[in-house]
């Protein structure tokens, strides 16, 4: 008896390929052209039975598939989009040292560009952070209340 295929113990190569396939197929394209030299990638997999390959009409390509069998290995896994597996990153404290280089950085730019507006905007933007890394207290008298103002101006 043929021991089932596991596809995370196929080579590194032979699995890629099998996820542009799934990847592809999942998007309607029921095939997929490689570059000429994946051939023997192709013909590893069309020898464990989970794809077809061809010449394409393409220059220097190949056109791959998958067999049913590949279909049902590669298709029959439960499948999440990236873009839904995402987890929420903590959230990081504000350096606000950073943030005054930075800003710092951004005036000294706007100086060599001679632009003077900008120049003394960036200051004073890097001054406001220097103070808030001393404490709120030094810029602003009820956090609470400045905050809520700003948070109105944005929604």
């Amino acid at each position: 008896m043929t021991k089932p295929i596991e596809v995370d113990n196929l080579p590194p190569t032979q699995y890629l390929m099998l996820e542009v396939l799934a990847a592809r197929y999942r998007l309607g394209e029921q095939s997929w052209s490689f570059p000429k030299n994946q051939r023997h990638i192709a013909e590893q997999l069309a020898r464990t039975g989970l794809v077809s390959w061809k010449s394409s009409p393409a220059p220097e390509t190949i056109l791959v598939w998958f067999t049913d069998a590949g279909k049902k290995l590669m298709l029959d896994r439960p499948y999440t989009p990236p873009i839904l597996q995402r987890e929420e990153l903590p959230r990081q404290p504000l350096d606000l040292r950073a943030l005054a280089v930075i800003l710092d950085m951004g005036r000294r730019g706007a100086e060599q560009m001679r632009e003077a507006g900008l120049s003394h905007a960036f200051a004073f933007m890097a001054e406001q952070a220097v103070a808030l890394h001393r404490g709120p207290s030094h810029i602003i008298g009820n956090l609470d209340d400045e905050f809520a103002q700003v948070e109105a101006r944005y929604q």
